[in-house]
């Protein structure tokens, strides 16, 4: 036999060889895409997780790479669709219809801020007078003009009217009431009281005085809070503050509802 010849199919051999086993690296290829695809359908499918799909793709991976069943529970305490809450959610409430006795009250609190709109048509017009529906209740915000002086919680005798008018509209409820003390972030210079924080206090425990002492209201009724300077309406301007967050806040409360402070 010719040499050259064992030599050249030798060559020719090894060289078919090589060419199967270059083509080895689709299969790695074939696995890998087949790997990726069953990978994002899984991603797509569990986008929205109920305890049925995990349940059944559980069990088909499970097929796919030789692994232990193990049935896989997806506890759904808040009886929704299968779709997990955001960490620290709060489940949402039910929409439970309104009872006759919540619908009163609504009727009420919308014949309250009537009568009192058709009382205060002047402090209304100026602006010193903002009456305001907001989940929790009805809202009285009245300017610090209408009330008290610069830097002072007394009662000016002008508000008196505006505080009697109140007070009797509020008898005639029984709603509790919370009383907000406001001002805008000009320091206090001089005077009784040192800081915003004070002087929002006080300015909230004079009302509430006045209620119980001359309006007749129960002080079972009656809550108070000072916020100061920290909870404007309005951006303050520099060295000047802003009237608009100086201002007393009446909130008459709604009785199915637990109101966040500073409503």
């Amino acid at each position: 036999m010719n040499p050259k010849f064992k030599r050249g199919g030798g060559r020719g051999g090894g060289g078919g060889h090589d060419s199967a086993g270059g083509m080895r690296w689709l299969l790695t290829y074939a696995d890998m895409i087949t790997l990726l695809l069953a990978l994002f359908i899984f991603l797509f499918s569990i986008s929205t997780v109920s305890a049925a799909k995990l349940q059944a793709f559980t069990s088909v991976f499970a097929d796919l790479f030789g692994v232990s069943k193990t049935p896989f529970v997806l506890d759904n305490p808040t009886g929704s669709n299968g779709a997990l809450p955001m960490p620290g959610a709060k489940p949402a409430p039910k929409n439970e219809p309104e009872s006759e006795e919540d619908a009163q009250q609504r009727r009420a609190l919308l014949e309250l801020r009537r009568r009192l709109e058709a009382s205060f048509p002047d402090l209304i017009s100026t602006g010193k007078l903002v009456i305001l529906e907001k989940q929790g209740g009805l809202i009285l915000r009245i300017s610090e003009a209408a009330l008290f002086d610069l830097g002072s919680a007394a009662i000016t005798p002008q508000a008196v009217p505006v505080l009697e008018t109140i007070a009797g509209f509020l008898s005639e409820v029984t709603n509790d009431v919370r009383v907000e003390g406001h001002t805008d972030d000009l320091p206090i210079k001089g005077g009784r009281y040192s800081t915003n924080w004070e002087l929002s206090g006080a300015r909230a425990v004079s009302v509430v005085l006045y209620f119980i002492q001359e309006g007749g209201i129960a002080p079972q009724r009656l809550s108070l809070a000072g916020y100061g300077e920290y909870r404007p309406i309005e951006p303050n301007m520099p060295a000047r503050g802003n009237p608009v967050n100086r201002r007393v806040e009446i909130m008459v409360i709604e009785r199915r509802a637990v109101p966040a402070e500073g409503i």
